[in-house]
Protein backbone atom coordinates (compact mmCIF):
# COMPACT_ATOMS: atom_id res chain seq x y z
CA UNK A 1 0.00 0.00 0.00
CA UNK A 2 2.81 2.40 0.94
CA UNK A 3 4.64 1.59 -2.33
CA UNK A 4 1.48 2.26 -4.33
CA UNK A 5 0.91 5.62 -2.61
CA UNK A 6 4.53 6.60 -3.25
CA UNK A 7 4.17 5.73 -6.94
CA UNK A 8 0.95 7.74 -7.26
CA UNK A 9 2.59 10.68 -5.48
CA UNK A 10 5.59 10.52 -7.83
CA UNK A 11 3.35 10.29 -10.92
CA UNK A 12 1.29 13.27 -9.78
CA UNK A 13 4.36 15.45 -9.37
CA UNK A 14 5.76 14.19 -12.68
CA UNK A 15 2.58 15.27 -14.49
CA UNK A 16 2.71 18.66 -12.77
CA UNK A 17 6.35 19.19 -13.79
CA UNK A 18 5.61 18.18 -17.39
CA UNK A 19 2.65 20.59 -17.51
CA UNK A 20 4.75 23.42 -16.04
CA UNK A 21 7.54 22.72 -18.54
CA UNK A 22 5.13 22.74 -21.46
CA UNK A 23 3.59 25.99 -20.20
CA UNK A 24 7.06 27.59 -19.86
CA UNK A 25 8.03 26.55 -23.40
CA UNK A 26 4.73 27.88 -24.71
CA UNK A 27 5.26 31.21 -22.92
CA UNK A 28 8.81 31.57 -24.26
CA UNK A 29 7.87 30.80 -27.85
CA UNK A 30 4.31 32.14 -27.86
CA UNK A 31 4.80 34.27 -30.98
CA UNK A 32 6.23 31.37 -32.94
CA UNK A 33 3.46 29.06 -31.75
CA UNK A 34 0.75 31.55 -32.79
CA UNK A 35 2.43 32.04 -36.17
CA UNK A 36 2.63 28.28 -36.67
CA UNK A 37 -1.04 27.83 -35.73
CA UNK A 38 -2.09 30.53 -38.19
CA UNK A 39 -0.04 28.92 -40.93
CA UNK A 40 -1.57 25.53 -40.21
CA UNK A 41 -5.07 27.04 -40.21
CA UNK A 42 -4.38 28.69 -43.57
CA UNK A 43 -3.18 25.38 -45.01
CA UNK A 44 -6.03 23.36 -43.51
CA UNK A 45 -8.75 25.98 -44.14
CA UNK A 46 -10.24 24.12 -47.16
CA UNK A 47 -10.52 20.96 -45.05
CA UNK A 48 -12.00 22.83 -42.06
CA UNK A 49 -14.48 24.79 -44.19
CA UNK A 50 -15.34 21.66 -46.15
CA UNK A 51 -16.04 19.75 -42.93
CA UNK A 52 -18.32 22.53 -41.67
CA UNK A 53 -20.15 22.64 -45.01
CA UNK A 54 -20.53 18.87 -44.94
CA UNK A 55 -21.96 18.94 -41.42
CA UNK A 56 -24.47 21.68 -42.29
CA UNK A 57 -25.48 20.07 -45.59
CA UNK A 58 -25.81 16.66 -43.94
CA UNK A 59 -28.72 17.99 -41.87
CA UNK A 60 -30.70 18.43 -45.09
CA UNK A 61 -29.25 15.36 -46.81
CA UNK A 62 -30.51 13.00 -44.10
CA UNK A 63 -34.06 14.30 -44.48
CA UNK A 64 -34.00 14.15 -48.29
CA UNK A 65 -32.77 10.54 -48.18
CA UNK A 66 -35.72 9.61 -45.97
CA UNK A 67 -38.10 10.95 -48.63
CA UNK A 68 -36.36 9.29 -51.60
CA UNK A 69 -38.45 6.14 -52.18
CA UNK A 70 -38.26 5.14 -48.50
CA UNK A 71 -40.06 1.79 -48.94
CA UNK A 72 -38.22 0.65 -52.07
CA UNK A 73 -35.53 -2.06 -51.98
CA UNK A 74 -34.76 -1.87 -55.69
CA UNK A 75 -30.98 -2.01 -56.35
CA UNK A 76 -31.14 1.06 -58.59
CA UNK A 77 -32.87 3.07 -55.86
CA UNK A 78 -30.29 1.99 -53.26
CA UNK A 79 -27.36 2.92 -55.51
CA UNK A 80 -28.81 6.26 -56.57
CA UNK A 81 -30.22 7.34 -53.19
CA UNK A 82 -27.05 9.05 -51.93
CA UNK A 83 -26.10 10.75 -55.22
CA UNK A 84 -29.59 12.01 -56.06
CA UNK A 85 -30.27 13.14 -52.48
CA UNK A 86 -26.95 14.99 -52.35
CA UNK A 87 -27.64 16.73 -55.67
CA UNK A 88 -31.15 17.71 -54.54
CA UNK A 89 -29.79 19.05 -51.23
CA UNK A 90 -27.24 21.24 -53.02
CA UNK A 91 -29.90 22.53 -55.44
CA UNK A 92 -32.27 23.32 -52.56
CA UNK A 93 -29.59 25.32 -50.72
CA UNK A 94 -28.59 27.22 -53.87
CA UNK A 95 -32.25 27.88 -54.68
CA UNK A 96 -32.97 29.28 -51.22
CA UNK A 97 -29.89 31.53 -51.38
CA UNK A 98 -30.84 32.78 -54.86
CA UNK A 99 -34.45 33.40 -53.75
CA UNK A 100 -33.39 35.37 -50.68
CA UNK A 101 -30.88 37.45 -52.64
CA UNK A 102 -33.40 38.07 -55.44
CA UNK A 103 -36.01 39.29 -52.97
CA UNK A 104 -33.79 41.13 -50.51
CA UNK A 105 -31.27 43.03 -52.66
CA UNK A 106 -33.81 45.07 -54.72
CA UNK A 107 -35.88 45.74 -51.61
CA UNK A 108 -32.75 46.70 -49.65
CA UNK A 109 -31.73 49.24 -52.29
CA UNK A 110 -35.26 50.65 -52.26
CA UNK A 111 -35.28 50.73 -48.44
CA UNK A 112 -31.97 52.62 -48.27
CA UNK A 113 -33.32 55.18 -50.73
CA UNK A 114 -36.56 55.61 -48.78
CA UNK A 115 -34.71 55.82 -45.46
CA UNK A 116 -32.35 58.51 -46.76
CA UNK A 117 -35.33 60.54 -48.00
CA UNK A 118 -37.81 59.73 -45.24
CA UNK A 119 -35.74 60.29 -42.10
CA UNK A 120 -35.39 64.07 -42.61
CA UNK A 121 -39.17 64.36 -43.10
CA UNK A 122 -39.76 62.20 -40.03
CA UNK A 123 -37.45 64.44 -38.01
CA UNK A 124 -39.30 67.57 -39.18
CA UNK A 125 -42.65 66.00 -38.20
CA UNK A 126 -41.20 65.05 -34.81
CA UNK A 127 -40.01 68.64 -34.18
CA UNK A 128 -43.45 70.00 -35.17
CA UNK A 129 -45.11 67.53 -32.81
CA UNK A 130 -42.77 68.59 -29.96
CA UNK A 131 -43.49 72.28 -30.64
CA UNK A 132 -47.29 71.81 -30.68
CA UNK A 133 -47.61 69.08 -28.03
CA UNK A 134 -49.14 69.91 -24.65
CA UNK A 135 -47.99 66.66 -23.02
CA UNK A 136 -44.28 67.44 -22.78
CA UNK A 137 -42.89 69.54 -19.90
CA UNK A 138 -41.63 72.97 -20.96
CA UNK A 139 -38.06 72.20 -19.88
CA UNK A 140 -37.93 69.04 -22.02
CA UNK A 141 -39.54 70.84 -24.99
CA UNK A 142 -36.96 73.64 -24.86
CA UNK A 143 -34.14 71.13 -24.54
CA UNK A 144 -35.28 69.32 -27.69
CA UNK A 145 -36.04 72.45 -29.73
CA UNK A 146 -32.88 74.36 -28.84
CA UNK A 147 -30.40 71.49 -28.73
CA UNK A 148 -27.21 71.45 -30.79
CA UNK A 149 -28.25 68.19 -32.43
CA UNK A 150 -27.54 68.31 -36.18
CA UNK A 151 -29.86 65.82 -37.81
CA UNK A 152 -28.48 66.35 -41.31
CA UNK A 153 -25.00 65.57 -40.03
CA UNK A 154 -26.32 62.39 -38.46
CA UNK A 155 -27.96 61.37 -41.75
CA UNK A 156 -24.71 62.04 -43.58
CA UNK A 157 -22.77 59.90 -41.12
CA UNK A 158 -25.39 57.17 -41.34
CA UNK A 159 -25.24 57.09 -45.14
CA UNK A 160 -21.44 57.02 -44.98
CA UNK A 161 -21.67 54.09 -42.57
CA UNK A 162 -24.04 52.25 -44.92
CA UNK A 163 -21.75 52.91 -47.87
CA UNK A 164 -18.79 51.58 -45.89
CA UNK A 165 -20.83 48.52 -44.94
CA UNK A 166 -21.72 47.90 -48.58
CA UNK A 167 -18.07 48.42 -49.48
CA UNK A 168 -17.07 45.87 -46.87
CA UNK A 169 -19.53 43.39 -48.35
CA UNK A 170 -18.04 43.98 -51.79
CA UNK A 171 -14.58 43.53 -50.29
CA UNK A 172 -15.65 40.26 -48.69
CA UNK A 173 -17.07 39.11 -52.02
CA UNK A 174 -13.77 40.04 -53.66
CA UNK A 175 -11.85 38.02 -51.09
CA UNK A 176 -14.15 35.07 -51.70
CA UNK A 177 -13.46 35.31 -55.43
CA UNK A 178 -9.73 35.68 -54.81
CA UNK A 179 -9.83 32.48 -52.76
CA UNK A 180 -12.01 30.79 -55.36
CA UNK A 181 -9.80 27.70 -55.55
CA UNK A 182 -9.94 27.24 -51.78
CA UNK A 183 -13.72 27.51 -51.94
CA UNK A 184 -13.88 24.96 -54.76
CA UNK A 185 -11.64 22.59 -52.81
CA UNK A 186 -13.82 23.05 -49.71
CA UNK A 187 -16.99 22.23 -51.65
CA UNK A 188 -15.36 19.20 -53.29
CA UNK A 189 -14.13 17.97 -49.90
CA UNK A 190 -17.61 18.43 -48.40
CA UNK A 191 -19.19 16.46 -51.27
CA UNK A 192 -16.61 13.70 -50.84
CA UNK A 193 -17.29 13.49 -47.09
CA UNK A 194 -21.04 13.26 -47.63
CA UNK A 195 -20.75 10.74 -50.46
CA UNK A 196 -18.57 8.37 -48.41
CA UNK A 197 -19.48 9.27 -44.83
CA UNK A 198 -20.37 5.71 -43.74
CA UNK A 199 -17.07 4.32 -45.01
CA UNK A 200 -15.08 7.15 -43.38
CA UNK A 201 -16.84 6.67 -40.04
CA UNK A 202 -16.12 2.92 -40.22
CA UNK A 203 -12.42 3.61 -40.90
CA UNK A 204 -12.15 5.96 -37.91
CA UNK A 205 -13.84 3.36 -35.72
CA UNK A 206 -11.27 0.75 -36.80
CA UNK A 207 -8.41 3.16 -36.07
CA UNK A 208 -9.76 3.84 -32.60
CA UNK A 209 -10.25 0.14 -31.93
CA UNK A 210 -6.70 -0.64 -33.11
CA UNK A 211 -4.74 2.06 -31.28
CA UNK A 212 -6.79 3.11 -28.23
CA UNK A 213 -7.53 1.25 -24.99
CA UNK A 214 -11.14 0.09 -24.86
CA UNK A 215 -12.09 2.34 -21.94
CA UNK A 216 -10.61 5.45 -23.60
CA UNK A 217 -12.15 4.47 -26.94
CA UNK A 218 -15.59 4.16 -25.36
CA UNK A 219 -15.26 7.52 -23.59
CA UNK A 220 -14.10 9.38 -26.73
CA UNK A 221 -16.79 7.72 -28.86
CA UNK A 222 -19.48 8.67 -26.35
CA UNK A 223 -18.30 12.31 -26.31
CA UNK A 224 -18.35 12.42 -30.12
CA UNK A 225 -21.81 10.83 -30.28
CA UNK A 226 -23.24 13.33 -27.78
CA UNK A 227 -21.54 16.25 -29.56
CA UNK A 228 -22.83 15.12 -32.96
CA UNK A 229 -26.40 14.75 -31.68
CA UNK A 230 -26.28 18.10 -29.89
CA UNK A 231 -24.81 20.02 -32.83
CA UNK A 232 -27.18 18.37 -35.31
CA UNK A 233 -30.27 19.08 -33.21
CA UNK A 234 -29.13 22.60 -32.38
CA UNK A 235 -28.29 23.76 -35.90
CA UNK A 236 -31.16 21.84 -37.48
CA UNK A 237 -33.51 23.39 -34.96
CA UNK A 238 -32.01 26.85 -35.42
CA UNK A 239 -32.34 26.75 -39.22
CA UNK A 240 -35.89 25.38 -39.16
CA UNK A 241 -36.97 27.71 -36.36
CA UNK A 242 -35.47 30.74 -38.14
CA UNK A 243 -37.20 29.75 -41.39
CA UNK A 244 -40.56 29.38 -39.63
CA UNK A 245 -40.08 32.71 -37.83
CA UNK A 246 -39.26 34.46 -41.12
CA UNK A 247 -42.36 32.99 -42.82
CA UNK A 248 -44.63 33.90 -39.89
CA UNK A 249 -43.16 37.42 -39.83
CA UNK A 250 -43.90 37.85 -43.53
CA UNK A 251 -47.47 36.55 -43.14
CA UNK A 252 -48.13 38.79 -40.13
CA UNK A 253 -46.71 41.86 -41.88
CA UNK A 254 -48.87 41.19 -44.94
CA UNK A 255 -51.97 40.87 -42.74
CA UNK A 256 -51.09 44.08 -40.87
CA UNK A 257 -50.25 45.84 -44.18
CA UNK A 258 -46.74 46.78 -43.09
CA UNK A 259 -44.07 47.88 -45.60
CA UNK A 260 -40.73 46.24 -46.52
CA UNK A 261 -42.06 42.71 -46.03
CA UNK A 262 -39.30 40.78 -47.93
CA UNK A 263 -36.41 42.72 -46.38
CA UNK A 264 -37.69 42.74 -42.80
CA UNK A 265 -38.85 39.10 -42.84
CA UNK A 266 -35.49 37.98 -44.27
CA UNK A 267 -33.54 40.01 -41.70
CA UNK A 268 -35.68 38.64 -38.86
CA UNK A 269 -35.18 35.07 -40.10
CA UNK A 270 -31.41 35.41 -40.61
CA UNK A 271 -30.75 37.19 -37.31
CA UNK A 272 -32.82 34.55 -35.49
CA UNK A 273 -29.83 32.23 -35.99
CA UNK A 274 -27.92 34.35 -33.45
CA UNK A 275 -28.98 33.43 -29.88
CA UNK A 276 -30.45 36.21 -27.69
CA UNK A 277 -29.02 39.13 -29.71
CA UNK A 278 -30.73 38.12 -32.95
CA UNK A 279 -34.20 38.96 -31.65
CA UNK A 280 -33.19 42.53 -30.80
CA UNK A 281 -31.26 43.05 -34.04
CA UNK A 282 -34.19 41.96 -36.20
CA UNK A 283 -36.63 44.14 -34.27
CA UNK A 284 -34.39 47.23 -34.41
CA UNK A 285 -33.71 46.90 -38.14
CA UNK A 286 -37.42 46.48 -38.87
CA UNK A 287 -38.39 49.48 -36.74
CA UNK A 288 -35.74 51.70 -38.39
CA UNK A 289 -37.01 50.80 -41.86
CA UNK A 290 -40.73 51.07 -41.11
CA UNK A 291 -40.54 54.27 -39.04
CA UNK A 292 -39.58 56.20 -42.20
CA UNK A 293 -43.04 55.38 -43.57
CA UNK A 294 -45.13 55.56 -40.40
CA UNK A 295 -44.13 55.67 -36.69
CA UNK A 296 -47.43 54.01 -35.80
CA UNK A 297 -46.73 51.10 -38.15
CA UNK A 298 -43.24 50.80 -36.66
CA UNK A 299 -44.79 50.52 -33.18
CA UNK A 300 -47.29 47.92 -34.44
CA UNK A 301 -44.45 45.92 -36.01
CA UNK A 302 -42.36 46.00 -32.83
CA UNK A 303 -45.26 44.78 -30.66
CA UNK A 304 -46.20 42.11 -33.22
CA UNK A 305 -42.62 40.80 -33.48
CA UNK A 306 -42.15 40.67 -29.69
CA UNK A 307 -45.34 38.60 -29.34
CA UNK A 308 -44.34 36.36 -32.26
CA UNK A 309 -40.84 35.79 -30.84
CA UNK A 310 -42.32 34.82 -27.47
CA UNK A 311 -44.61 32.29 -29.16
CA UNK A 312 -41.73 30.93 -31.24
CA UNK A 313 -39.33 30.73 -28.30
CA UNK A 314 -41.76 29.06 -25.87
CA UNK A 315 -43.86 26.84 -28.16
CA UNK A 316 -42.23 26.23 -31.55
CA UNK A 317 -38.50 26.09 -30.73
CA UNK A 318 -38.74 23.56 -27.83
CA UNK A 319 -40.81 21.23 -30.03
CA UNK A 320 -38.21 21.40 -32.83
CA UNK A 321 -34.99 21.14 -30.81
CA UNK A 322 -36.17 18.98 -27.92
CA UNK A 323 -34.48 18.66 -24.54
CA UNK A 324 -30.94 17.85 -25.75
CA UNK A 325 -30.05 21.55 -26.12
CA UNK A 326 -32.30 22.68 -23.29
CA UNK A 327 -29.91 25.12 -21.64
CA UNK A 328 -31.16 27.64 -19.11
CA UNK A 329 -31.15 31.28 -20.20
CA UNK A 330 -28.15 32.23 -18.05
CA UNK A 331 -26.04 29.45 -19.62
CA UNK A 332 -27.01 30.60 -23.11
CA UNK A 333 -26.08 34.18 -22.16
CA UNK A 334 -22.71 32.97 -20.84
CA UNK A 335 -22.07 31.07 -24.07
CA UNK A 336 -23.00 34.12 -26.17
CA UNK A 337 -20.70 36.45 -24.19
CA UNK A 338 -17.70 34.09 -24.16
CA UNK A 339 -18.20 32.88 -27.74
CA UNK A 340 -18.66 36.40 -29.06
CA UNK A 341 -15.54 37.60 -27.26
CA UNK A 342 -13.43 34.79 -28.70
CA UNK A 343 -14.79 34.34 -32.23
CA UNK A 344 -17.32 37.08 -33.01
CA UNK A 345 -20.56 36.00 -34.71
CA UNK A 346 -19.11 32.59 -35.61
CA UNK A 347 -18.11 32.11 -31.98
CA UNK A 348 -21.64 32.94 -30.84
CA UNK A 349 -23.12 30.39 -33.25
CA UNK A 350 -20.98 27.47 -32.07
CA UNK A 351 -20.62 28.42 -28.39
CA UNK A 352 -24.15 27.36 -27.44
CA UNK A 353 -23.94 23.76 -28.80
CA UNK A 354 -20.42 23.38 -27.35
CA UNK A 355 -21.64 24.44 -23.91
CA UNK A 356 -24.73 22.23 -24.32
CA UNK A 357 -22.48 19.25 -25.05
CA UNK A 358 -20.31 19.95 -22.00
CA UNK A 359 -23.41 20.49 -19.85
CA UNK A 360 -24.92 17.17 -20.96
CA UNK A 361 -21.69 15.22 -20.34
CA UNK A 362 -21.15 16.78 -16.91
CA UNK A 363 -24.79 16.11 -16.00
CA UNK A 364 -24.35 12.46 -17.01
CA UNK A 365 -21.20 12.12 -14.90
CA UNK A 366 -22.79 13.83 -11.88
CA UNK A 367 -25.83 11.54 -12.05
CA UNK A 368 -23.57 8.47 -12.35
CA UNK A 369 -21.39 9.42 -9.38
CA UNK A 370 -24.26 10.54 -7.11
CA UNK A 371 -26.15 7.30 -7.82
CA UNK A 372 -23.35 5.42 -6.02
CA UNK A 373 -23.61 7.57 -2.90
CA UNK A 374 -26.27 7.66 -0.15
CA UNK A 375 -29.46 9.45 -1.09
CA UNK A 376 -29.24 11.75 1.94
CA UNK A 377 -25.55 12.52 1.37
CA UNK A 378 -25.99 16.17 0.40
CA UNK A 379 -28.15 16.94 3.44
CA UNK A 380 -25.64 15.19 5.73
CA UNK A 381 -22.70 17.11 4.26
CA UNK A 382 -24.51 20.43 4.62
CA UNK A 383 -25.43 19.54 8.19
CA UNK A 384 -21.79 18.70 9.00
CA UNK A 385 -20.61 21.88 7.27
CA UNK A 386 -22.55 23.96 9.78
CA UNK A 387 -20.62 22.42 12.71
CA UNK A 388 -17.18 23.51 13.95
CA UNK A 389 -14.30 21.45 12.60
CA UNK A 390 -13.63 19.59 15.87
CA UNK A 391 -17.24 18.32 16.01
CA UNK A 392 -17.59 17.13 12.43
CA UNK A 393 -18.32 13.49 11.64
CA UNK A 394 -16.35 13.02 8.42
CA UNK A 395 -17.08 9.30 8.14
CA UNK A 396 -20.78 9.98 8.25
CA UNK A 397 -21.67 6.83 10.22
CA UNK A 398 -19.56 7.04 13.38
CA UNK A 399 -19.45 9.71 16.08
CA UNK A 400 -16.39 11.93 16.06
CA UNK A 401 -13.73 10.55 18.38
CA UNK A 402 -12.56 12.79 21.17
CA UNK A 403 -8.87 13.56 21.48
CA UNK A 404 -7.58 12.61 24.92
CA UNK A 405 -4.36 13.53 26.61
CA UNK A 406 -1.92 11.44 28.66
CA UNK A 407 -3.40 9.15 31.32
CA UNK A 408 -2.42 8.99 34.97
CA UNK A 409 0.68 6.91 34.17
CA UNK A 410 1.86 9.47 31.65
CA UNK A 411 0.96 7.35 28.61
CA UNK A 412 -0.84 8.93 25.71
CA UNK A 413 -4.12 7.05 25.23
CA UNK A 414 -4.93 8.63 21.88
CA UNK A 415 -5.33 5.93 19.22
CA UNK A 416 -3.76 6.61 15.87
CA UNK A 417 -5.54 4.71 13.09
Amino acid sequence: MRRRNTKEFFNSWLYILIALGAFAILALYLGDVVSLCRRLLAILSPIIIGSLLAFALNLLLVRVERLYFPNSDHPLVKKSRRGVSLLLSILIVLGVIALILGLVIPQMIKAISIVSEGLPRAYVRFIEWVRESDFLPDALREKILFSDFDFNSMISKGMTLIQNWVGNLIGIAGKVLSHFMDLVLSIMFAIYLLAHKERLVKQFKRLGYAYLPDRLNISISHVLIVANETFAKYFGGQFLSAFILGILTAIGMLILRLPFVPVVASVVGITALIPILGAYIGNIVGVILIITVSPLKALIFSIFLIILQQIEGNLIYPKIVGTRVGLAAHWVLLAVVVGGGIGGVFGILIAVPILATIYHLVKEDVEFKTSKKPADGIERIMSEAEKPRRKRNLAGNEPASEVTGPDADGNDSTEIP
